[in-house]
């Protein structure tokens, strides 16, 4: 597991930067995503409607903290 300044580097969402600029080499980051554990097993399916009938009205606004419904 690499250490919190590692983690931050191998983030998914902005290693491609990393890599571009070579703060992250790719064979150490292509040996840490081999090192990483299989969770596939633990995944759960996600499902979605989404043919929903986008014609309904949308819900009110709920109301203020102190129980006053939003103006506007």
């Amino acid at each position: 597991m690499p250490d919190d300044l590692e983690r931050k580097l191998v983030d998914k969402r902005v290693v491609n930067r990393y890599l571009k600029k070579n703060l992250v080499d790719e064979k150490d980051y292509e040996k840490y995503l081999r090192s990483l554990p299989d969770l596939s097993e633990q995944a759960v399916p996600i499902e979605s409607d989404l043919d929903a009938d986008l014609s309904d009205p949308p819900a009110p606004p709920a109301p203020e903290p102190n129980g006053a419904p939003k103006e506007g």
